[in-house]
């Protein structure tokens, strides 16, 4: 009883503004801060109890940040090249529509209809207004038949072909986060987190958006995780790295120049026809780079002269060049992995000059911007499990490499969305705020962020992402993290980011997602991944891997 009645007087101080409470860990105000918006705003606040597991949300249910949130292709020099509003560009209504004529597996066809050059249909979607559904499309066979993604058409359904294009042609497929400030406080086991367009007494600018030593008026995420351009062939490719140390072998047939998985169900499911350019180590007689001339789930073929090898234990990974390649964040490719947090690095920044992989201060202002509108941690509950409902179910499927491809939240009716079909059951994903599978399905890569022996060290400036350093260019954000995993308990005191100050809690209560402590210099996955199950979450944080450390459930994922 005694616990209540000073939580209640403690609350109408609060809500009243008569306790002064004590800011910790708030970056400077910058002296050219952007003017963002018009002063005309009230702050939206969420206030956790870390003792009691209690929250109180504070000021307006919408606000003009979250307002602001949305999806835009964005040209490699960074500037938009339009807004998307579904699937079409904004503002442009689909112009091409017609009728399904023949009911082909894959096809669209309508006689006469598509006289237009490729580049007119080829990463557009096509929408069945009969059922609602889309399907992207993948290629021009003739002014009659376009080739799909996906078998969504019947003889006499109505169609349109979708205004804007995913698969980067016109550039990548973003989510934009507009600037904004915020007040981090703490007092007596209360977290408070705020933020505003404007720049209120007591809130600063979020260092997400002080990029590279300038003030920023947006940052850019990667709609999706990242997906690999390959510059030699000059085509975005599928993510796949079957290892050899893995206890699953491959038999190789020299008549049918065919290559057949003796276990695993679906390992070459992602892959595509005319695309996809696979390289062979580890065999006898058939260490080779080949292109794929057909694919079946746990078949492919080949244009190489292959000589028979039953049973061969060896390695078996799509076409990458780390040094030049280049990501990309692009619908309906399957997301490159198996890559150093370096190797994602320097392939992110192959776009051009600001683009980089997703780094520590962008993801803790999506988190914030969620924990402020759904108040609460639990993501899983508020938003959905998404892809992380797979179990025993992913090695034997592919061997832990990407399930999906990507775009499957294109589908969504809203920003936010949630589809978890269960273990060994495809079509399952999340979406926060258009942002595809910010947790689960694959771990993701964070940079601009070190740890030492737990203590972390920041930066936001990618022309000095460094690995196993802390020196100048990085601020000490002077914690030290925990030493046992587990799920979260309370959080540091600092209002850059959210970081375990202690283990020991439940998958339902307090921050509700997993951590895992390292040693010596790491490095830092978010997220979880498909098989995570109530570890994973908008919160998950993995320090524990060294940075020459690689996975094929591991990608990165495209920032601006």
């Amino acid at each position: 009883m005694r616990k209540i009645i000073v939580l209640t007087i403690w609350l109408f101080f609060f809500v009243n503004s008569t306790i002064a409470a004590v800011e910790l860990d708030i970056q400077p105000v910058p002296d050219a801060a952007p003017i963002i918006h018009p002063p005309e705003s009230e702050p939206r606040s969420i206030n956790w109890n870390e003792n009691l597991d209690i929250y109180v949300q504070m000021g307006k249910s919408d606000i003009p940040v979250h307002e602001g949130i949305r999806r835009c292709i964005l040209a490699d020099d960074g500037t938009v090249v339009y807004y998307l509003d579904g699937y079409n560009q904004k503002g442009i209504e689909p112009s091409t529509v017609g009728i399904c004529e023949m009911g082909t597996p894959g096809k669209l066809i309508a006689i006469g209809v598509f006289t237009g050059e490729a580049s007119d249909y080829v990463g557009h979607y096509a929408h069945n207004i009969d059922t609602d559904t889309y399907s992207l499309i993948t290629a021009r066979e003739d002014s009659n038949t376009l080739s799909l993604q996906d078998n969504i058409f019947t003889p006499g359904d109505e169609f349109e072909i979708c205004t804007g294009i995913f698969n980067g042609d016109d550039g990548q497929v973003m989510v934009e986060i507009p600037a904004f400030y915020y007040k981090y406080q703490y007092w007596g086991g209360w977290h408070s987190y705020s933020v505003s367009y404007d720049q209120l007494p007591g809130y600063n600018l979020h260092p997400a958006f002080h990029k590279n030593g300038v003030d920023v008026k947006a940052r850019y995420i990667g709609a999706y995780e990242g997906v690999l351009y390959d510059v030699s062939e000059g085509k975005y490719v599928n993510g796949l790295y079957l290892p050899s140390k893995a206890p699953h072998r491959m038999s190789f047939d020299g008549t049918a120049e065919a290559i057949t998985s003796d276990d695993l169900t679906h390992p070459f499911t992602n892959l595509e026809a005319g695309v996809d350019i696979i390289v062979i180590s580890g065999t006898h007689h058939n260490d080779l780079t080949c292109g794929v001339v057909s694919v079946t789930d746990a078949t492919i073929t080949v244009d190489c002269d292959l000589q028979d090898e039953p049973h061969a234990l060896c390695t078996i990974q799509t076409q990458r060049d780390w040094k030049h390649d280049i990501l990309g964040s692009v619908a309906g490719k399957a997301p490159i992995t198996n890559g150093t947090r370096a190797q994602f690095r320097t392939i992110a920044a192959n776009r051009g000059d600001g683009w980089r992989q997703m780094d520590f201060d962008l993801m803790s202002a999506v988190q914030l911007l969620y924990l402020i509108e759904y108040g609460s941690f639990n993501s899983q509950l508020k938003i959905g499990a998404g892809l992380t409902d797979w179990g025993s179910s992913w090695e034997d499927w592919n061997n832990y490499n990407p399930i999906e491809k990507t775009g499957l939240s294109n589908v969504t009716k809203g920003a936010t969305e949630s589809v978890s079909n269960g273990d060994g059951v495809k079509g399952s994903f999340m979406s926060y705020r258009w942002v595809e599978n910010f947790y689960g399905h694959l771990l993701k890569w964070v940079d601009g962020v070190n740890f030492y022996n737990r203590t972390p060290y920041v930066c936001n400036d990618d022309t000095i992402f460094f690995d196993d350093y802390r020196g100048c260019y990085y601020d000490s954000l002077g914690v030290t993290l925990p030493n046992n995993h587990g799920w979260q308990r309370i959080l540091e005191q600092t209002g850059r980011g959210f970081l375990p100050a202690s283990t020991g809690a439940k998958p339902h209560t307090h921050t509700t997602d997993y951590y895992w402590p390292g040693d010596d210099w790491t490095t830092m996955v978010m997220g979880g991944s498909a098989a995570y199950s109530n570890m994973a979450g908008a919160f998950y944080l993995d320090i524990s891997l060294p940075s020459n450390y690689s996975h094929r459930c591991i990608t990165g994922r495209l920032c601006y």
